[in-house]
């Protein structure tokens, strides 16, 4: 038996998915779950928050004379346990991970 302290189960979907007759759907989001190595995911998240890092350091400069209080990233994890940014059409909205950066 797996030890599951060191696996996470993510659903996750899969746009276009092979429906039961085997034809494919533009608008199929199908949920799949997935079970994926923990310490991938932790090193995935923190991989992605040092971009975000570097990412928002020069904001501050670009905002003068206002200050930007927070921001929001909505990001999720795909079948393979990588990080991405969730764009902004949500067809057929799906769960995630909201992150939020306060000052």
């Amino acid at each position: 038996m797996p030890d599951l302290k060191n696996e996470i189960l993510v659903l996750t979907s899969f746009a276009g998915s092979e429906m039961a007759n085997g034809s494919r759907g533009l608008f199929d989001n199908t949920l799949v779950p997935v079970k994926l190595d923990a310490e991938l995911l932790k090193n995935n998240l923190t991989g992605f928050l040092q971009s975000v890092n570097q990412l928002l350091s020069g904001i501050p400069k670009a905002m003068e004379p206002f200050k930007l209080d927070e921001i929001e990233l909505a990001i999720e994890v795909n079948g393979e346990g990588n990080i991405q940014l969730i764009g902004g059409v949500k067809v057929g909205a799906s769960g995630g991970i909201t992150l939020k950066f306060k000052r």
